[in-house]
């Protein structure tokens, strides 16, 4: 049954009062209550500010909180492709705790594949929200490996992303992606194949996960990149169905140096943690399931 509340809303008038105070005309401040009523039954906006990091072999969906005070909670959709069907694969009630407002982890996805996420907020009253933007989502591989330089183990100087390993191999391997060196003037660089793999320093960060995506552009001319502690460097590997790889230097020593890798092994898939696609509306099946249409304007 559909109710409504009354809340009361204080409000202050300004009243001209004729006082007899020295016979001066004084404006004073009246509260005056006011009723407004406001239905129950107004659905919830929908959800803002989604996102999705991807992990190794995991996906962790982020969103803002809803504006609204009587938000329950939300539900969280997946879909194999942009348009079509939509499963619910999880709630998230609003009054669980967690220290990054709200976020979904979903531990089943297939490394490699692509999936499509979306969010829809409930409030006390069931009333649900319309379905938020979408955001892509495809897991990577990750990894932690130590490479020495060339000149000194030119046996466990390099190594070859698409092993999905943390084993390096020859330098001069014919598989081998990236091996570390130190040049002339003593300084330690990466190295890749200039025709085939591509390297660029994508500069400080102080958290792997905050590079979200390769560029297409900005590739190192001579293929190689001075090797900085807490930078990030993306390697494009392959001329044909190029794989996109990121790396994150956490240690360099005297011959030696350290780094995280992440490992996009679907061909041509620039995201490490993708975008919203926004536009997108629902038409509702049967419970616990959506199918997504085209829109053909910004909500």
């Amino acid at each position: 049954m559909k109710i409504s509340n009354i809340i009361t809303i204080f409000t202050f008038l300004l009243v001209v009062l004729n006082l007899s105070c020295d016979e001066e005309e004084k404006i004073v401040e009246v509260p005056v209550e006011v009723p407004v009523e406001v239905p129950t039954d107004c659905a919830p906006s929908a959800p803002r500010g989604i996102d999705a990091d991807n992990r190794d072999g995991y996906v962790i969906i982020w969103w803002a909180p809803n504006p609204e005070s009587d938000i329950a909670g939300y539900d969280i959709y997946r879909g194999d492709s942009l348009y079509g069907d939509y499963i619910r694969i999880g709630t998230k009630l609003d009054e669980d705790p967690d220290p990054y407002e709200y976020s979904f982890e979903y531990e089943e996805p297939v490394n490699g594949e692509q999936y499509y996420y979306g969010v829809i907020a409930f409030d006390e009253g069931n009333n649900e929200s319309e379905f938020s933007y979408i955001v892509t989502a495809t897991p990577r591989y990750e990894g932690f490996i130590r490479l020495y330089e060339a000149g000194v183990n030119p046996d466990a100087s390099g190594y070859d992303f698409s092993t999905i390993s943390n084993a390096a191999q020859s330098y001069d391997s014919a598989t081998t992606n990236l091996w570390v060196v130190e040049d002339a003037e003593g300084v330690q660089r990466f190295m890749v194949d200039n025709v085939t793999d591509s390297i660029q320093d994508y500069g400080y960060v102080d958290n792997f996960d905050l590079i979200n995506y390769s560029p297409t552009e900005g590739w190192s001319p001579s293929g190689s990149a001075e090797i900085i502690k807490s930078h990030i460097y993306v390697i494009r590997t392959g001329e044909i169905e190029p794989h996109y790889v990121k790396i994150y230097v956490t240690f360099t020593a005297f011959e030696w140096v350290e780094f995280w890798w992440a490992y996009q092994s679907d061909p041509e898939n620039t995201d490490f943690s993708p975008a919203p696609v926004p536009g997108m509306i629902e038409r509702r099946s049967d419970e616990g399931r959506l199918v997504i249409t085209p829109s053909y304007g910004d909500r």
